[in-house]
């Protein structure tokens, strides 16, 4: 148009606000709208894209014992997204230093422990700092050797820290599509359990059932 070009068919812009949260603006455009004979989306590196990594969403499902002071912990919005933000409810004031990025505040019915990291896509891991990570890491350090939920904090912690999956044993890449991603995007609790959602991206030639 521009250019003048002249058209001789019906040229639709659209613009999507649920894009990898389900959809649901797609869904109710193609109930009120004639769904369009062709399309195109401008997205990453236009114009020029031949391939895309296989996206993998998934969650750990990992019980607290019983007798641990950690009362809740919650991060992250998005699978997609790396947490810039994450916190914690302990039952007693947590000893020892406190890593960087951490802050330790009484709060309602405890004691409120918060990280702060960098927010990222995702697809690039690497650039931010995962604040749900951090938060792991720094639990599984200041509660007591004794108490019953450090174990489990470590384990996630080991498992979710590399971004390139190194900790479930999964790195790979090839010269096509680059490296494996992986991020630990929300975490919460719920039901006696610490639930970890993370995004996986793999390459092209890497095989996603393995």
């Amino acid at each position: 148009l521009h250019a003048g070009a002249q058209l001789n068919k019906r040229v639709v812009l659209l613009f999507g606000g649920d894009e990898e949260s389900g959809m649901r603006c797609a869904r109710r455009y193609l109930e009120t709208e004639q769904p369009p004979d062709m399309s195109f989306s401008p997205d990453a590196g236009f114009p020029a894209i031949f391939c895309e990594k296989t996206l993998c969403n998934g969650m750990l499902a990992v019980a607290v014992p019983a007798g641990s002071a950690l009362l809740d912990i919650a991060g992250g919005t998005r699978t997609n997204v790396v947490p810039g933000e994450a916190a914690a409810l302990l039952a007693a004031d947590p000893e020892g230093p406190l890593p960087d990025g951490i802050t330790i505040a009484k709060a309602e019915g405890g004691w409120m422990v918060r990280a702060a990291g960098v927010p990222a896509h995702a697809s690039t891991p690497e650039k931010g700092d995962n604040a749900i990570v951090k938060l792991l890491g720094a639990l599984a350090a200041l509660l007591p050797a004794c108490d019953p939920a450090v174990p489990v904090l470590s384990a996630l912690h080991r498992l979710c820290a590399q971004p390139d999956g190194g900790g479930f044993g999964i790195a790979c890449s090839d010269d096509v599509s680059g490296a494996l991603t992986f991020n630990l995007g929300v975490i919460s609790l719920a039901g006696g359990n610490i639930e970890a959602r993370f995004d996986i991206r793999h390459p092209v030639h890497a095989d996603a059932e393995r």
